[in-house]
């Protein structure tokens, strides 16, 4: 009989084939949702509401707590939960038949996998800037150059944010547009989802005759619930408004403002939508109405460029003499984001 055939070399090759099988297998993680299915992969995150996975057969894919039953990973986590201490969990959720140990509550996790971040070690930032020119040239030459940033700090429950736009046309020898806005803002989160803030913009159109328009005071606003595709905040104030306009008297009064801010992924994550709007009402004068808002899709580049189109809506419902009540803008932009 050939050695190889002897039953002990059989049961010996057997046993080393399924111990190398064992060892070969990369550790997964397990998330089992509430309609039975099971999801493996590696748990890289869990935060405001959703759980992220990234597997080999469907890339990184976002879960809705709510649908989670049970989350077990290969090995302990560290994690932060609702009272702001770090620990290590391995276990998350129901227990089970198969496997009774006593889970951690899901609900008791904040942030699962925090950064530095998340732990206060330090603060984040985070933004874009947009360039968007045009050159004509012929009988009537005319040249455009616009102009905006957005960047935001992020530390614990504080968050302060600038924006800034900037319109430039020149044509011939002499500019025909300086129009420039800015807005910067300072909000607490007292809780994950409600704010407090304090605004304070400014708004210049140079030769259509509004020389400054100041923007200031408190705010209220709210988030909704966020996940990695989807960010929308909302938020209400009381603002104090000063006008300047070029050979009138200055005008003042007190504002009611709305302010909206949405952002989602769709097509694959290959395409984001965006929608902001600015709308104030004056409580003095309900003729005095002013709505500002941009509308666009952002098109991820290389290397963190981007590439945006871009729907304007400037409205004053009173607007120095002779200028348009609406002002319709449509951009085509090349920019880079962080």
């Amino acid at each position: 009989m050939l050695p190889f055939s002897s039953p002990r070399f059989i049961s010996r090759t057997c046993a080393f084939a399924c111990v190398a099988l064992l060892l070969g297998q990369s550790p997964a993680d397990t998330v089992l949702l509430k309609n039975g299915d099971r999801i493996s992969g590696t748990v890289s995150r869990m935060k405001d509401g959703s759980v992220q996975i990234k597997t080999s057969y469907a890339g990184s894919v976002n879960i809705a707590i709510s649908q989670v039953q049970r989350i077990v990973l290969d090995s302990p986590a560290p994690l932060l939960n609702q009272e702001g201490k770090l620990t290590t969990q391995k276990i998350f959720g129901a227990k089970t038949d198969v496997d009774p140990t006593p889970p951690y509550p899901i609900a008791d996790v904040k942030i699962l996998f925090p950064t530095v971040v998340d732990l206060g070690e330090k603060g984040s930032f985070s933004g874009h800037v947009n360039l968007a020119l045009k050159l004509e040239s012929g009988n009537s030459p005319k040249n455009e150059l616009d102009t905006d940033f957005n960047i935001e700090y992020l530390f614990l429950k504080h968050k302060f944010s600038s924006q800034l736009q900037f319109e430039y046309d020149y044509n011939k020898s002499a500019s025909t547009k300086q129009d420039w806005t800015s807005g910067n803002k300072y909000s607490y989160f007292y809780t994950p989802k409600y704010f407090l803030s304090y605004w304070y913009a400014l708004k210049q159109e140079k030769y259509d005759g509004l020389e400054l328009r100041q923007t200031t005071g408190p705010g209220w606003g709210y988030k909704f619930q966020t996940s990695p595709r989807t960010y929308s905040t909302t938020e209400y104030g009381l603002y104090y408004v000063h006008e300047n306009y070029t050979g009138e008297s200055s005008t003042e009064y007190i504002s009611a403002n709305w302010i909206l801010n949405y952002e989602t992924l769709i097509l694959e994550d290959k395409l984001r939508f965006y929608h902001r709007h600015q709308a104030g009402l004056s409580l003095e004068d309900l003729d005095k109405q002013l709505w500002h808002s941009w509308t666009g899709f952002r098109i991820p580049l290389l290397r963190q460029f981007i590439t945006s189109i871009e729907y304007e809506i400037d409205f004053d419902s009173s607007p120095d003499v002779n200028e348009s009540r609406t002002k319709n803008t449509l951009r085509i932009k090349l920019g880079k984001e962080w």
